[in-house]
């Protein structure tokens, strides 16, 4: 922590672009890790990604934060003896599509479009918090295409309007859009109060960089994203169950989808599922204890 201060502190000095220094690390990171940018044009989808290496292929579905880059910077390396897949979802990042449609289903077609694009025909899936839900549906509709399952604080199928409604009142707000797509700095620095037990140090030139730089595309169409997923999600579950084996990740202290959720969604998917709880974190644990975090999922995965 301090380390990180020392070098915010420097580069406050140096007016230093905090974002662009980051997100060049993390594309060291992605590099070391034997993966390659790529852009995929797709049925009028743009879609960019990170991929590379051999062995059986993993599809890292981020949640709803800025891109997959600053989602699974942590993980990669952890996993680099698996054929990795790391795209940046629709109106995230790079990626994008000429139609208006905000729909799960539509970034489901989507990630099947880019797995038939790179000839995988069967994927383990590791999805936090919205990707989570994406990745849910991914097995609940294609089982052929999953060989195992991860879901890292995301409730799949079992959140109710009831649910929601609740985590509206927890934050004192009548639409989720307002906590989840910043519009000033103190937004930004509630975010990661949500997602980090320890928040890390963010001055505020650091936080007026990243509301510009990661916050200010695609607005509206992240809006009118979790417009849909409210709809979505809390329509009754439609036929299909998740058969994959699945491994459910939660951080004890989350506040956006409680731990009630994980033992909630455990119980759904009834048989081959097992939850495993990171104390000390809270919406994102894969990036607050990337060690524990990685070695539960490797250590899954590694299972035939």
């Amino acid at each position: 922590m301090r380390v990180i201060a020392l070098a915010l502190a420097i580069c406050a000095l140096c007016a230093c672009d905090v974002v662009q220094w980051r997100r060049s690390s993390y594309e060291k990171t992605m590099r070391k890790a034997g993966l390659r940018p790529a852009k995929l044009r797709l049925d009028g989808a743009q879609v960019h990604l990170w991929h590379g290496g051999d062995g059986g292929a993993v599809l890292l579905v981020h949640g709803f934060g800025a891109d997959a880059i600053w989602q699974w910077h942590a993980q990669v390396e952890a996993l680099s003896g698996r054929r990795l897949i790391v795209p940046d979802l629709l109106w995230f990042g790079q990626s994008r599509s000429t139609r208006k449609d905000y729909s799960i289903a539509h970034q489901v077609r989507t990630l099947i479009a880019v797995l038939d694009r790179l000839e995988v025909q069967r994927a383990d899936l590791v999805g936090i918090s919205y990707g989570g839900i994406i990745a849910y549906e991914i097995a609940r509709l294609h089982p052929a295409r999953v060989r195992r399952l991860v879901m890292v604080d995301s409730p799949g199928r079992v959140y109710t309007r009831r649910d929601y409604h609740e985590l509206c009142q927890r934050f004192g707000v009548k639409d989720l859009g307002r906590v989840l797509v910043p519009d000033d700095v103190a937004g930004v620095k509630r975010l990661l109060d949500l997602a980090y037990w320890d928040p890390p140090y963010m001055p505020r030139f650091a936080a007026r960089q990243v509301l510009s730089q990661l916050y200010s595309s695609f607005r509206s169409e992240k809006i009118a994203l979790l417009h849909a997923l409210q709809q979505e999600v809390l329509r009754p579950t439609p036929p299909g169950r998740v058969r994959a084996p699945t491994l459910i990740i939660w951080g004890r202290q989350d506040p956006v989808f409680p731990l009630g959720l994980g033992l909630r969604l455990a119980k759904a998917i009834g048989s081959n599922v097992r939850l495993e709880v990171i104390d000390h974190a809270r919406h994102a644990p894969n990036l607050e204890h990337p060690a524990t975090f990685n070695r539960l999922v490797a250590g899954f995965l590694r299972s035939p």
